[in-house]
């Protein structure tokens, strides 16, 4: 990582921690209720990732990247295996083959960054049934998907880094 990025990324958690020690502003409410406890609420993960509450159901969904599945917690209980595999089937080439960044979709599903099938893709919660929303950009394949925003207007955005594959580039 080259000294800048570091320089930014510290500077960015600098500035994300006073927000949090001041209790916020007008601007930026505090993100950490006064008085919270952080609690560890399961373990065993080789990294988690991508956290998203489902309102409706009462439970968080979050992804074990190395491992490739999409782990289900709800309070009081321990996580249990949501999707296996959570992203791609084929590993060739890929360190980090699962899911990433997971967001809530339309009613009933959520948005994948799913690295391992070098994609974006929605995910029914019921069916565990997924549609791809995107694969490639000006004719050439995603790199391995990772972060996934909506914006207000229900626009869907994505981070696209070669993170996931195992050389420095990822065949096209």
């Amino acid at each position: 990582m080259s000294v800048t990025r570091r320089r930014t990324l510290l500077s960015a958690a600098m500035l994300l921690g006073a927000v949090v020690a001041s209790g916020g502003s007008a601007a930026i409410p505090p993100l950490i209720p006064e008085g919270s406890e952080p609690a560890v609420i399961a373990s065993g993960f080789k990294w988690s990732e991508g956290p998203v509450w489902i309102a409706d159901g009462g439970y968080l969904l979050f992804s074990d990247v190395p491992n490739n599945r999409i782990h289900r917690w709800s309070g009081g209980t321990e996580a249990k295996i949501f999707l296996e595999p959570s992203g791609g089937t084929a590993t060739t080439g890929f360190r980090e083959p699962g899911s990433n960044g997971l967001k809530p979709g339309p009613a009933g599903s959520i948005i994948i960054a799913d690295q391992g099938n070098r994609g974006v893709a929605l995910l029914d919660l019921k069916t565990h049934a997924k549609r791809a929303l995107a694969q490639q950009y000006g004719g050439k394949k995603l790199n391995s998907p990772n972060d996934v925003a909506v914006g207000p207007d229900g626009a869907i955005w994505f981070t696209d880094p070669p993170m996931a594959s195992k050389a420095s580039t990822i065949p096209r």
